[in-house]
């Protein structure tokens, strides 16, 4: 007869497979993903980070000796900083000057457009199911109408009835002040073109610079739809990229 118990029971060898083994793993799994440089400095200092953005090369500094930081990797270029100075760098994070990274925040820009999106409504006949009861038998299933809405870049999207708007990218960076004894971090307006903001908001999060507005909804014959282009509704005003010049603020 077999025990019932069994697999209630842990041999020596589950306790060292299945629960000592992995913890012992732990560490070494961290420490590969969290591998710290070899930087002998003694003095506050801070270290140039770099990583690659919108086909750029984005350098900033950065209190951390991880080889690995906030998507950045480490250099050993370093700069000695004040124990103030490093109240500063721990507000400004993983943030970059724009106007030493301009390359990126350009290529940003060029990279995001205006486009439109499409309404769809569409209606499906829908079953909702009952209960059953004690014979077996289904008892108060039902059938209605389900309406579907949405936004769409596809135009062939089903239930596209002529509606349109544009999404427009709108762009923004920080300032870091110092208030009340502390550093603190300032959003800057929305805006069309980083060089709107670029000397008054000088730091710019690469991963949190863009939101999107839409404009007002217009309504068109479907048949216009694929001859449409974003020029004949946007209500937006938008930077002539064509002058590439940090300080060019040629259509902005």
């Amino acid at each position: 007869m077999k025990n019932k118990n069994k697999k209630d029971k842990l041999t020596i060898h589950d306790v060292v497979v299945k629960r000592i083994l992995p913890l012992l793993a732990i560490p070494f799994i961290l420490s590969g993903c969290a591998k710290r440089s070899e930087c002998d400095i003694k003095d506050d200092h801070v270290h140039l980070y770099t990583k690659t953005e919108n086909n750029a090369v984005v350098k900033t500094y950065m209190n951390s000796e991880y080889m690995k930081h906030k998507g950045y990797d480490w250099t050993s270029d370093s700069i000695k900083v004040t124990a103030d100075d490093l109240a500063f760098y721990k507000v400004k994070g993983e943030m970059f000057e724009g106007e030493k990274n301009w390359d990126c925040l350009y290529n940003k820009m060029a990279s995001c457009h205006d486009y439109l999106e499409y309404y769809y409504t569409y209606d499906d006949f829908e079953y909702m199911p009952g209960w059953t009861d004690e014979d077996g038998n289904e008892v108060g299933g039902y059938y209605y109408w389900d309406t579907t809405t949405g936004w769409t870049t596809d135009i062939n999207h089903r239930g596209v009835n002529g509606t349109v708007r544009v999404r427009h990218p709108l762009y923004y960076g920080y300032k870091i002040t110092y208030e009340n004894g502390k550093y603190v971090k300032e959003k800057s307006p929305y805006v069309n073109d980083f060089r709107e903001i670029i000397s008054d908001y000088p730091y710019i999060n690469g991963d949190k610079c863009v939101e999107y507005a839409y404009s007002k909804e217009y309504d068109f014959d479907e048949r216009q739809l694929p001859s449409l282009r974003v020029e004949d509704v946007s209500e937006f005003k938008q930077a002539d990229l064509s002058y590439t010049g940090i300080y060019d603020t040629y259509g902005l």
